[in-house]
């Protein structure tokens, strides 16, 4: 980081660190830029994408603390945030001291004076400490607003998932009423669910033990091969050892 763009600052990263020293980059506003590089005083020109000053030239209320914070009750070292409207007025190049003072004095009135008027604009109540009284309200209010959009999100996801389903059974419906002119109820129940140990009928077994009679080398080949729904040969080798 470059060291205070102030003409005659001989503030620098390496040379304050450790201190209470904090740079600020110069403003993306015109206007407000302008007015930063006219308190610089330079001969040559500042180049603003890289410039800072450090907050030995700014008054005390140029500073504020964030509104995270603010809520949180939580101010750490060095959290200090600028101002949008504020300007470096304090030694400053050809200033002295009582002017630096009377710059000073006028830009906190001027901060007071804007800070009082919002004040009175958002509830008529000065803000008495760094919890707002303003802020618990505000903060309620879209507290309030993300509890509706959660409840009215999860409704929809309900009712999404209900759909979902709805749209399973159907197409399983479906599934199950074209197999059905070929498949038996077991055979469908094996085709939609693999891994699920299957209650067969008498009449599907008597069908398998005919098939499994004729070739048990195809048989074999149809559950191997092809994943064909039909009973296990060792389901067939009990049943026909239990008849004889």
């Amino acid at each position: 980081m470059p060291g205070c763009a102030v003409a005659g600052c001989r503030n620098f990263n390496k040379n304050t660190k450790g201190s209470d020293i904090k740079y600020f980059r110069f403003p993306k506003n015109g206007d407000m830029a302008a007015q930063w590089v006219n308190a610089c005083k330079r001969k040559d020109k500042i180049n603003l994408k890289n410039a800072c000053i450090c907050s030995v030239h700014f008054a005390e209320g140029c500073s504020e603390i964030p509104l995270r914070q603010r809520m949180l009750q939580y101010c750490p070292k060095n959290s200090r945030h600028l101002k949008p409207d504020a300007i470096p007025t304090l030694r400053l190049p050809g200033t002295s001291k009582a002017t630096d003072e009377t710059n000073c004095s006028l830009r906190l009135e001027k901060i007071e004076c804007k800070e009082e008027y919002m004040d009175i604009t958002i509830k008529d109540e000065p803000l008495t400490s760094v919890a707002t009284t303003s802020t618990p309200s505000i903060f309620n209010k879209d507290n309030n607003l993300l509890n509706k959009k959660i409840k009215t999100l999860e409704e929809e996801n309900v009712k999404l998932k209900q759909e979902v389903e709805d749209a399973k059974n159907v197409t399983i419906k479906r599934y199950e009423d074209a197999l059905a002119q070929v498949f038996t109820p077991g055979q469908i129940e094996k085709l939609l669910n693999p891994n699920k140990e299957i209650d067969w009928t008498s009449e599907e077994i008597a069908s398998a033990i005919s098939l499994y009679s004729v070739s048990p080398l195809a048989y074999r080949y149809l559950i191997l091969a092809h994943n064909y729904p039909l009973p296990e040969i060792l389901t067939l080798r009990n049943i026909i050892f239990n008849l004889k």
